[in-house]
């Protein structure tokens, strides 16, 4: 009995003795509680050597029966930026930042990490430049636009090689050197030789040009010497020449103002308005070399040329260009068929007809470093089924009719096989053009602008040769001369221009009484004696204001009965 008490005493001991070692609430010294950190007690729990997780934190779970009690709980993190916590590995995952500035090179574009994966980046594309300004649309960095020179156009790069030994790819290169032209000069000549050496046409013309930035000047000497038949048969001989200059300028509007002055037999005219001035004219003398190139200059003619020296008209094809030079010199002979009508007034009266011209021509051309025109030689014969008609006596009717001049005819010609047979002694027509073009920066500024030839201010007079200034008080009679007439010029005493008149006003204190009248209804100024007349109706005083560029002049015209 007494052995049984002393063995329940010892068990009651020993519970008494493990509940001491739980703190009240549950919680054992050396281990954590989510939320806690509570140490306090002896005994340990048996905590897990493997992490437990959750999607925001980690930690170490008991193994015993208190499973709510855990250690080292805390929040994961990712200081390597790895994607995984540092403590634990749980994935958290990492989304890259990226700087908002732009890096490129030469063709692409791109956006850096600002996070540790520096060998990261966004937005990686193409440079693109859709309005062509030299600027990627996206990073603005310099995009080349590239000329058919193979340069880019804004800086100067050769970006494509042009093929030298080439002579399609030269000249393709050499139509995108406009830009650089800065002025030249241009002979051209003309010779027409016929069966009777008397007769012949000799035609020449020497144009020089400057091109600026956004103006130009050219001058046209032309000559021409004739020698032939009239319709009698009697022998002459005729000279001309005259001399046209124009200047042109671009406007803010985009609008072309232009002028231009001739000298006639050594006579030199006024200034006049250039009413054709348009932006095709600006280089104008594009459009007074020839035809052929559709008025495109020297280029132009270049091209136009290599063009019709690769159709299938074309034969005898030869080029010849030295290995490291900056000549080329092609041939090739061609021919044209045309059926024409050169009948009407003053035409040689030979109606609907096929006219064949064979030509023989000869190319010479020099470019600079940046494939821009520098000389052009152009040599051409020509010989025609056509050279004109003579008057011939019909020995029927007695009447004289134009028939072909087969004395003068090069070609014969089978329309029904297109062949064609140089006749004997055969003179070919020959035209030569050459043209010397300089390059470089454009600094040439036009000084004829619209503002120079408006009127700083005016005059008024008495008398169409402006010899007498109008007086203040001018009196007419509605029984004699009922005109109040008044002459108009500039005050450097140039008649009023077309371009400028537009711009003077005029008027009258009774329109009823003294009227504009001059010279019809709707045109009240008279651009060839810049006057202006009033016509008194009724008697009475009135005054007439004419007024430009805010500058008024008032006279007292007194109409007596």
């Amino acid at each position: 009995m007494k052995n049984k008490l002393i063995i329940l005493l010892c068990f009651v001991i020993f519970a008494m003795a493990a509940f001491a070692s739980c703190t009240p609430g549950g919680e054992q010294a050396g281990e954590t509680k989510p939320g806690s950190n509570n140490t306090s007690g002896e005994c340990k729990h048996p905590v897990s050597a493997e992490w437990s997780t959750n999607e925001t934190h980690h930690w170490h779970a008991t193994t015993c029966e208190h499973g709510e009690f855990r250690t080292e709980y805390a929040e994961h993190s990712d200081a390597d930026e790895d994607g995984l916590c540092d403590s634990c590995e749980y994935e958290v995952g990492h989304e890259h930042t990226y700087t908002t500035k732009w890096l490129s090179d030469v063709n692409n574009h791109w956006k850096a990490a600002t996070c540790t994966h520096t060998n990261e980046i966004s937005g990686f594309a193409l440079h693109f430049d859709e309005n062509s300004d030299g600027k990627c649309d996206a990073c603005y960095a310099h995009v080349h636009v590239v000329g058919a020179s193979g340069k880019c156009d804004i800086c100067d790069t050769q970006v494509k090689p042009v093929d030298t030994s080439d002579l399609s790819d030269v000249i393709l290169a050499i139509t995108g050197g406009y830009s650089k032209v800065t002025g030249g000069k241009i002979t051209t000549a003309f010779t027409g030789r016929y069966g009777n050496s008397a007769h012949s046409t000799k035609t020449a013309k020497i144009i020089e040009y400057l091109i600026g930035n956004n103006s130009s000047y050219y001058k046209i000497a032309s000559a021409a010497e004739v020698k032939g038949t009239d319709k009698e048969g009697n022998y002459y001989e005729a000279n001309t020449s005259d001399i046209i200059e124009k200047w042109n300028n671009l406007e803010e509007n985009g609008k072309v103002f232009g002028v231009y002055r001739e000298t006639i037999n050594g006579v030199t005219g006024e200034f006049a308005v250039d009413a054709g001035a348009n932006e095709n004219t600006l280089y104008g003398y594009y459009s007074s070399v020839s035809t052929l190139a559709d008025g495109y200059g020297a280029e132009g003619i270049l091209v136009a040329l290599y063009e019709q020296s690769q159709k299938e008209t074309a034969s005898n094809f030869v080029v010849i260009h030295e290995e490291g030079t900056n000549t080329y010199k092609f041939s090739f002979d061609a021919t044209f068929i045309n059926s024409q009508n050169i009948s009407g007034d003053g035409g040689a009266g030979l109606g609907i007809h096929t006219n064949v011209n064979y030509f023989e021509t000869e190319v010479e051309f020099t470019y600079d470093e940046n494939y821009s025109l520098t000389y052009l030689n152009i040599v051409c014969d020509c010989y025609t089924s056509d050279a004109g008609s003579k008057p011939v006596e019909n020995p029927e009717t007695g009447e004289v009719e134009n028939k072909l001049d087969e004395a003068n005819v090069d070609i014969i010609y089978d329309a029904a096989t297109g062949k064609f047979t140089l006749k004997p002694g055969a003179l070919a027509d020959t035209y030569t053009i050459t043209i010397e073009q300089t390059t470089g920066e454009r600094t040439f500024v036009n000084e004829y602008t619209k503002e120079y030839f408006a009127p700083k201010g005016f005059l008024v007079y008495a008398d169409l040769e402006c010899t007498t200034l109008c007086p203040e008080t001018i009196t007419v009679s509605l029984s004699g001369d009922r005109y109040a007439r008044f002459y108009l010029q500039d005050s450097d005493g140039q008649k009023f221009a077309t371009a400028t008149a537009e711009a003077l006003e005029w008027t009258t204190s009774d329109e009823s009484g003294l009227s504009a009248n001059w010279p019809i209804v709707g045109t009240a100024f008279s651009f060839k004696e810049s006057s202006v007349r009033f016509l008194a109706k009724t008697a009475g005083t009135y005054t007439v204001s004419f007024t430009y560029q805010g500058v008024t002049k008032t006279f007292t015209v007194i109409v007596t009965a």
